[in-house]
C-alpha cells in the first residue's frame, strides 16, 4: 500500500513540474516605471526575455527603459488592453537609449506591435543615443489601435531579418480609427526586401487588395538621419514605400489619410532617403469618400532632402511645397526615378513658383524675385483694364 500510494505521489510530482515546465509564463504586464531589468517592473517578478514564446506588453501609463541591455522578447507590444489595468489606461511607452537593444530576431524574426490593440490605446516607442532594434518588420499604429515612434541621435532601427520584411502604419485591411507616426530627426531605418514573392515595404495608411480601411492616418516625418528602404541584389518587386488607399482594392476605403513629410536638408552629397520606388494611391472609386494622400517638403535655407528611388514613381494625390526659408530662389529637386507615371490632382505652392515631372525628376522652381515682381504688376494690369472696360 505504501508503495503504490509512494508511487502515485512521485507521478504527481512529475506530472506537476512537467506542466511547469512545459508551460511557462508568457504574457508579462508592465505594473510600474522603471528599467527593463528591474524584476519589480514586471508582473512576473522578472523580464520578459525568453524569445521563444515571450510577449511584452506595457500599458498602464507606464514607461520601460532599456538601457545598457539586450532586451529579448519574442514580441513587444507597448499600448494595450486598457482591461489589464486598474487605472484603466492602456496607453504604454518603450525608450531604448544608451547601448540599448531589442532584438528580436531569436525567436524567428518576430515583429513589434506599437499601438496594434483594438481599444485605440496608444503605444510608443522612443528610440535615443544608441539604441537598437533588430526585426523583421512593426507594426504602428493598426488593428485600431495609435502608435508613435521617434527616432534620434544615432540609433538604427533594423527591419531586415527573414525573407519579409515591412514598416507597417495604420496599414492593412479591415480595420478603422488608427492613428501610426514615426517622426524621424536623426538615427537610422533599413527596411529590407529580400523575397519578390512576398516584397517588403514601408507602408503609410496603405491598403492592401483587400482593403476596408477607414479612418485611418499614416505619417512619416523625416528632417535627420537615414530612411532606407532597399532590395536584396537582384530583386525587382519591392524596397517600396506605399502610401494611401488602393482604388483596386476588393472593398473601398473611406477618410484614409497617408503622409511623407520632408523637413530641410541635412549631410550635403548624401542620399539620406532611399528606395527602390515610390506609390502614391488615393481610392476615389464611387462609394468611397475622404481618402487624401500627400508628399509634403519644406523647403529651408539649407535647401530640401530628396526622395532617391532606384526604380520608378507613381504620383497621385496631393504636392504640397512650403517656403520656410528667408529666400528661396532656383530650382529643388524633390525625387529622382528611373521613370514616373501619373500626376497630382492637387498641388499646393508658394505664388509664383511651378513643378514639373520630369523625365528623371520631379522639381520644383522658384521664381527670381524680379520675375515675381513682373507677374505682379502684369496681374495688376489685367485687372485695372478690367475695370476700366
Amino acid at each position: 500500500m505504501r508503495s503504490v500510494m509512494l508511487s502515485v505521489c512521485i507521478l504527481a510530482l512529475l506530472v506537476w513540474t512537467g506542466a511547469a515546465l512545459a508551460a511557462p509564463p508568457s504574457e508579462f504586464y508592465a505594473v510600474k516605471d522603471g528599467l527593463w531589468t528591474d524584476n519589480t517592473v514586471w508582473d512576473q517578478g522578472f523580464p520578459p526575455d525568453d524569445p521563444s514564446d515571450d510577449n511584452a506588453w506595457i500599458g498602464g501609463g507606464y514607461t520601460v527603459t532599456v538601457t545598457n541591455h539586450t532586451a529579448t522578447p519574442k514580441r513587444l507590444r507597448p499600448g494595450c488592453d486598457p482591461a489589464m489595468y486598474a487605472n484603466n489606461n492602456g496607453d504604454g511607452t518603450v525608450i531604448v537609449g544608451e547601448n540599448g537593444v531589442v532584438d528580436l530576431t531569436l525567436g524567428g524574426a518576430q515583429y513589434a506591435y506599437i499601438g496594434c490593440h483594438s481599444s485605440g490605446a496608444l503605444g510608443t516607442v522612443i528610440f535615443q543615443d544608441n539604441g537598437r532594434l533588430e526585426t523583421c518588420g512593426f507594426g504602428v499604429g493598426r488593428f485600431g489601435g495609435s502608435g508613435l515612434v521617434e527616432i534620434h541621435d544615432d540609433s538604427v532601427l533594423n527591419a531586415t531579418t527573414g525573407g519579409v520584411c515591412g514598416v507597417s502604419l495604420a496599414s492593412g485591411r479591415q480595420f478603422s480609427g488608427s492613428s501610426g507616426t514615426i517622426i524621424q530627426d536623426g538615427g537610422t531605418l533599413n527596411v529590407r526586401n529580400g523575397n519578390d514573392d512576398d516584397p517588403g515595404y514601408l507602408k503609410i495608411a496603405h491598403s492592401d487588395w483587400v482593403g476596408g480601411l477607414s479612418d485611418c492616418t499614416g505619417l512619416y516625418e523625416i528632417s535627420g538621419g537615414t530612411l532606407n528602404v532597399y532590395n536584396d541584389p537582384g530583386l525587382v518587386n519591392g524596397g517600396l514605400i506605399a502610401m494611401g488607399s488602393t482604388p483596386t482594392s476588393n472593398e473601398v476605403n473611406n477618410n484614409v489619410t497617408a503622409t511623407f513629410h520632408v523637413i530641410g536638408a541635412w549631410d550635403p552629397g548624401v542620399d539620406n532617403i532611399t528606395a527602390y520606388s515610390l506609390k502614391m494611391y488615393v481610392d476615389d472609386r464611387e462609394g468611397a469618400s475622404g481618402n487624401e494622400t500627400k508628399l509634403i517638403f519644406d523647403i529651408t535655407d539649407a535647401g530640401i532632402e530628396p526622395i532617391v528611388l532606384e526604380a520608378d514613381a507613381l504620383f497621385d494625390g496631393k504636392l504640397v511645397v512650403n517656403d520656410l526659408s528667408s529666400g528661396a530662389t532656383g530650382t529643388y529637386t524633390l525625387v529622382t526615378y528611373a521613370s514616373a507615371e501619373g500626376d497630382f490632382d492637387e498641388v499646393d505652392l508658394p505664388d509664383g513658383w511651378t513643378y514639373e515631372i520630369g523625365s528623371t525628376a520631379l522639381t520644383v522652381t522658384v521664381p527670381e524675385p524680379a520675375t515675381l515682381v513682373l507677374l505682379g504688376l502684369g496681374g495688376l494690369g489685367v485687372l485695372l483694364r478690367r475695370k476700366r472696360g
